[in-house]
Formats: structure tokens, sequence, C-alpha cells
């Protein structure tokens, strides 16, 4: 498997070693592009339904998708093998709460997003009906603050302010085409992540996901965290009450030459 780890983005990305999936032909792992999105949007409902956003269906995620591919504290990565296909995607953040604060402040970006979330509840009465019931208020102020320029309220406080918190990287999707699991293709996708984290500088990456005793696949996903070196910190129920696992991996410091300190 060949990783390519490079991008337009405001720090240079590190290029991983080579490596070769078990078993299969050439495999990339290269930054996604705007031809890529239909086919990880597509895999995306397929190989990883849970959640809001797939609920939401196709054309929401790839407006999504095409979020990660527009701002400069995002990473969008695909596996593609030598027929161009894709065989798996992955979706994170280098620096979650500054990308966060920076896409609030995209407009047509927002705009977009909320356009076909609202297509897409339409659509789906139920869900829209849950929607309303879970996201309704805090989605609502979110947009007051951005289309309106209203701050939310301050509470006036003699404290000192808090010194801001270290800035975390969220793999925020992953998934590979059930047909393809088991060649390492997650585990690259990941790698490439991990690396483009450290070379950004964010000491410590996080990520969620959902814990069913129950369900074989979700077993799966939390040993194949493990064995790449995450750690489950804590749990907490989201707002659709589903248990979500978190796990936590320090990262390397880039060095200035592009070497990893540890």
């Amino acid at each position: 498997m060949r990783v390519i780890v490079s991008s337009t983005r405001p720090h240079p990305r590190p290029t991983p070693p080579a490596s070769a999936a078990a078993g299969a032909g050439p495999v990339t792992i290269r930054p996604a592009q705007i031809g890529d999105l239909s086919s990880s949007a597509h895999l995306h409902l397929d190989a990883l339904p849970v959640g809001l956003f797939p609920q939401l269906g196709y054309r929401f995620l790839r407006r999504w998708h095409h979020s990660f591919l527009d701002h400069p504290y995002a990473v969008a990565f695909v596996a593609v093998d030598a027929d161009r296909n894709v065989l798996g995607f992955l979706l994170g953040t280098l620096d979650h709460r500054t990308h966060l604060s920076h896409m609030v402040r995209d407009r047509q970006t927002m705009a977009s997003l909320a356009v076909h979330g609202i297509i897409a509840l339409v659509a789906r009465p139920q869900l829209a009906a849950r929607f309303l019931r879970t996201r309704a208020l805090p989605w609502c102020n979110a947009a007051k603050e951005l289309f309106l320029g209203c701050p939310r309220d301050v509470r006036t406080t003699t404290s000192p302010p808090r010194p801001p918190a270290d800035p975390v990287a969220v793999l925020a999707a992953v998934a590979v085409d059930p047909a393809r699991r088991g060649r390492g293709i997650g585990a690259e996708l990941t790698a490439g992540f991990e690396a483009a984290a450290t070379q950004f500088g964010t000491p410590t990456a996080e990520l969620a996901t959902h814990v069913d005793t129950a369900d074989s696949a979700s077993s799966t996903s939390h040993g194949f965290y493990e064995r790449l070196g995450w750690t489950p910190t804590r749990t907490y129920l989201d707002r659709d009450g589903r248990r979500m696992q978190v796990y936590r991996r320090s990262l390397g410091v880039a060095a200035q030459d592009g070497t990893e300190l540890t």
C-alpha cells in the first residue's frame, strides 16, 4: 500500500513510508478530491450508517465530506486501488476547536449544510421530530450567533480567564469497504491522520465510537483502535441516547526538519 499525505493546508504534511496491503494489489492513501466525494459518501452510508448525518442521506453526507476539503484545519483521505476505486475514507480535524470556529464563520458552507439538512428533514418526518426534540435549540442558538451576529449570553464573573486548552485532533469518521477489510486499509488511513496531526503540531488525537456489546462490528472496531495504540478514556450518552466510547492517543511532536520527536 502506498501512502501519500500531502495537500495545500497551512502546515506541510509528512509522507509516511510506503507499505503494502497484505494479499492484494496496490492501494494508495492520498488526500481526497472532489471527484472522490460521491464514492466516499455512498461508502459512508453503506459501511458507517450510525448517527444523525448518515440518516440525513447521501446529499447531505456528500456536502459534509466536501467541507473537510475546504477548510484548513481539516483533512480528508481516501484509499484507492489501481483503478481509482475508493476502498475507504477518513475525515478528521487537526485542531478541532479552531476548525469549528473557522467553519462557522464560513457562511457559504454553513448555509449549504443547513439547506441540505432541512431538505433531508422535510423528507423524513420521524427524523425531523427527533431532531426538533434533541438538537433544535442548540443548533438554532448557533445559527443565531452566526447569521445575526448575536453572541451567546456571557455571565459576569470575577474569576480570571482560563488558559486555552491544548489543541486536540479529532478523527471524525473512518470506514472501509466491507469487502476489502482485513487488508490493513483502515490502519493505514488512521496512520495517515496521525502523521498529519503530528506534523501539524497537535499533541493529542481523540475519537468517539458507538458502544454496543451485542453488535460484533462494534466490538471489532473497539479492538481495532486499541491495537493501533488508542486508549479508552470515558463513555457518555449522545443526544440519541447511544452509549459512546471516547479514545485518545498521544502524538509525537514534529521537529522543524520533519522528523518526529517523542
